[in-house]
């Protein structure tokens, strides 16, 4: 038996878009990342001077071979693979006093781009941001790997879905983003030479408002894209043998009721065919 349904790793794609569409802060950081990522992408010399600047920082000894696994490189970022766009602000995160003294080095040589560049990445606005995108995208990215797998049970996707939603909740009820940037900004912590001041009253008021704004959008658009799916790809459970209750159960006379269930098998002139909520149906 074949089922035809939309690729939900790209109903979730989907979603993230159109939450970044609603924000216009994180479009805009959306954009710096791309930028940020050409600029070192197309030059060698540049992707050299950054290796270099990490490795200072980090105050590491180490060969030329096992650089690439120290050195967190900017990978490309595009608004048709947002969730690719984890492993650039992974980057940023972890090496983001590295990538300002780049930046600076290439703006003292009148670099237009680096000038550009560094006055737009080097605020709370943008860092604050980064910090966001670092806690939301590994919750979103988890439910896309879990939809990668090559085998899946039905009885596990409305779960996973529900799941990331809380964990979105959380995010935005604990302001975890705020905390930890605030700690790192903190007198001999990770961005005390990145050039940036402590957080004020009005900084953390703008990320507590970005935090909100953003997982209230993401949770929304991925509520809708999987709202009237999940009820149907969720029945498709009654046909896991191992979900059948034992016989003497109770509910084994009721198990699979199609009076309980929002999809329903019906036969007609030898046409096999699954209906769902508003009579569409997906053909066996």
């Amino acid at each position: 038996m074949l089922l035809d349904v939309h690729c939900i790793c790209h109903r979730l794609a989907l979603a993230c878009g159109d939450a970044n569409d609603h924000i216009s802060y994180i479009k805009t950081v959306e954009k710096v990342l791309i930028r940020l990522c050409s600029f070192f992408h197309n030059s060698g010399k540049r992707t050299a001077a950054y290796t270099k600047a990490v490795i200072t920082s980090a105050e590491l000894q180490i060969s030329h071979s096992a650089k690439k696994r120290v050195v967190k490189r900017v990978k490309k970022a595009t608004q048709t693979r947002w969730l690719s766009t984890e492993s650039t602000v992974d980057g940023i995160f972890l090496n983001f006093v590295p990538l300002i003294q780049t930046l600076q080095i290439y703006s003292n040589d009148s670099d237009p781009v680096a000038i550009n560049l560094i006055t737009e990445i080097k605020s709370k606005n943008f860092v604050g941001a980064v910090y966001l995108l670092h806690e939301v995208l590994p919750i979103l990215s988890h439910l896309s790997r879990a939809f990668q797998k090559g085998n899946i049970s039905f009885a596990v996707i409305a779960p996973a879905v529900e799941f990331i939603l809380e964990e979105l909740k959380s995010v935005s009820k604990k302001q975890s983003p705020l905390e930890c940037l605030r700690r790192d900004l903190a007198e001999d912590v990770r961005l005390h030479y990145s050039g940036l001041t402590p957080l004020t009253t009005h900084d953390e008021t703008l990320l507590r408002n970005l935090t909100s704004k953003y997982v209230h959008a993401l949770h929304d658009n991925i509520a809708s894209r999987f709202k009237d799916s999940l009820p149907i790809l969720s029945a498709f459970k009654i046909f896991d043998p191992v979900a059948v209750p034992p016989m003497s159960d109770h509910g084994f006379s009721e198990y699979g009721d199609k009076d309980k269930d929002p999809c329903r098998i019906s036969v007609s002139a030898g046409d096999w065919r699954m209906k769902g909520p508003e009579d569409r149906g997906i053909y066996l």
